[in-house]
């Protein structure tokens, strides 16, 4: 990996953490190019939404071999992390998906996606777009905050390590349609890990941010604002 301090970090807080961590530790695959694609496929799907992506963000640099698009299971980030979450034992099962419910439902599973990762300084942005049908997008938000129960939880790894999690929400303005920001913190190598979180729907397609950095002194809840806003103003230009 070129970048070693998101690769690490991101390795150990995805171990219990869903998709918008363990994506950050992903190295896509190969892209089909729109000539090979049949419009109303979901790879040319995927390559629109691939445009729709930010193309830079203040100094943050994009990190082509951890971006990847195609139907949203068989992302490469997706699938690693079903099998991190298969490999991690919950003191509360319920949390297992603590952070992103909505990306078990059938309607996004299967919708294709886009996934941008970017990094500046000392934390990784990502960005998802998935073209979920309306109602699937609206039911993603419906589903967006965990149980009450998993506001703080502890998960043990296969080699008997342990690690306590704290998910809480953010009070921040709504996006697009409707919209959902938390922040999970949890510990790896003795620093503190943040992990900043906006789900949204706009249109036709459901969408997420995450920034993950260890600096307590840095505004992560202002970048990731920052950064989901100029998303959605790129998203309203091209899939419009």
């Amino acid at each position: 990996m070129d970048h070693p301090w998101a690769a690490r970090r991101a390795a150990r807080a995805g171990t219990v953490l869903p998709v918008l961590v363990a994506v950050l530790t992903a190295c896509g695959g190969g892209q089909s190019t729109e000539d090979e694609q049949s419009r109303d496929s979901p790879d040319f799907e995927a390559s629109e939404l691939r445009k729709a992506q930010l193309v830079e963000f203040e100094d943050a640099t994009i990190v082509p071999e951890q971006s990847e698009q195609g139907t949203y299971e068989e992302l490469e980030s997706t699938q690693q992390a079903q099998k991190l979450r298969e490999a991690t034992e919950l003191d509360k099962p319920e949390c297992v998906d603590a952070a992103n419910p909505w990306g078990s439902l059938p309607g996004v599973r299967t919708s294709a996606s886009s996934l941008a990762t970017f990094v500046q300084d000392q934390e990784t942005i990502t960005h998802t777009l998935i073209g979920a049908a309306p109602e699937t997008a609206a039911k993603a938000l419906e589903e967006a905050e965990p149980p009450d129960s998993c506001g703080s939880y502890t998960a043990t790894m296969e080699g008997g390590e342990t690690a306590s999690y704290e998910v809480s929400d953010l009070d921040m303005e709504t996006v697009g349609e409707d919209s959902h920001a938390f922040v999970v913190r949890t510990e790896a190598e003795g620093e503190e890990v943040l992990l900043y979180n906006m789900v949204y729907h706009n249109g036709s397609y459901l969408a997420a941010t995450s920034v993950l950095g260890t600096d307590k002194e840095s505004d992560y809840e202002e970048t990731l604002a920052a950064f989901t806003d100029a998303a959605v103003e790129r998203e309203e230009k091209i899939l419009s």
